[in-house]
C-alpha cells in the first residue's frame, strides 16, 4: 500500500514544474489588485460637501402628490373615427 503511494508522489514531483510567465503576470495582477483593495480612500476628494457633516448645506426638498396628475383610464363609448383622426393630424402647411 505504501508502494502505491510513493509512485504517486514520485509522479508529482516529476510534474512540479516551475511558474509558467503567463502565471506568473496572472499571480502579480492577481495580489495587485487585492493590495489595492485595501488601500486608505481618505485621499479622494469629494465633489461636494461632506455627506457626513450634518451642518453642510443642501438643496430644498420639494412635495408632488403622486396624483396630482391623475386621469381616470376607465373605457369610454367609441367617438367618430373622422373626428379622431383630425384631432391627431398635423396641422396644414402655411404657405
Amino acid at each position: 500500500m505504501f508502494g502505491q503511494f510513493e509512485a504517486t508522489a514520485a509522479v508529482a514531483r516529476r510534474r512540479a514544474v516551475g511558474l509558467t510567465p503567463l502565471h506568473k503576470t496572472t499571480l502579480f495582477l492577481a495580489l495587485a489588485i487585492i493590495v489595492s483593495g485595501c488601500a486608505s480612500r481618505d485621499a479622494i476628494p469629494l465633489a461636494g460637501p461632506d455627506p457626513a457633516d450634518a451642518s453642510a448645506p443642501t438643496s430644498r426638498v420639494g412635495y408632488r402628490s403622486t396624483l396630482g396628475d391623475y386621469r381616470s383610464g376607465r373605457p369610454v363609448g367609441p367617438s367618430p373615427w373622422i373626428q379622431q383622426n383630425q384631432r391627431v393630424a398635423p396641422a396644414p402647411k402655411q404657405q
